[in-house]
Order: C-alpha cells, then sequence, then structure tokens
C-alpha cells in the first residue's frame, strides 16, 4: 500500500473498515471457542506519551570553529 497517495480522510476510513472486520472476525473466533488478543493499539493516550517539558532535555550548545569545519567541509 502506497500510504502517500492517499489523503487523511481515506486513510481514516481505511482503519475504520479494518478495524470493524477485525472485530468481526475476533467475534467469530470467540464463538467457536478460540481465543483472541484485545487490540490496544490505540488505547495509548496522547496525554501519557506526550512531555510538556520536553524542551528541559536539550543540551545547550554553543557553535565554535569545530562544528562549522565538521558541517561545511565533510
Amino acid at each position: 500500500m502506497n500510504i502517500g497517495a492517499y489523503d487523511l480522510e481515506s486513510l481514516r476510513n481505511y482503519v475504520r473498515s479494518l478495524q470493524e472486520e477485525n472485530q468481526e472476525l475476533r467475534r467469530q473466533l470467540r464463538e467457536k471457542g478460540i481465543p483472541t488478543a484485545d487490540s490496544t493499539v490505540f488505547s495509548v493516550r496522547k496525554e501519557d506519551i506526550y512531555d510538556p517539558d520536553q524542551g528541559e532535555r536539550i543540551t545547550p550548545l554553543e557553535i565554535d570553529e569545530q562544528h562549522i569545519h565538521d558541517f561545511f567541509v565533510k
């Protein structure tokens, strides 16, 4: 699948259709007594990942002649 060929809305629709298909397949497996794992792909919230103080981890860097040489000469 070439994701770049799709716009955001079509990708959302594609993901929703895959989620519905997975739910139906899991339902059929449960009916047959076959255990299935619950999908946790979208259970992690953005708030649990995002660190509002991430800028604190940025180390200040003074650009010196060596940096300039490494960047431009190599």
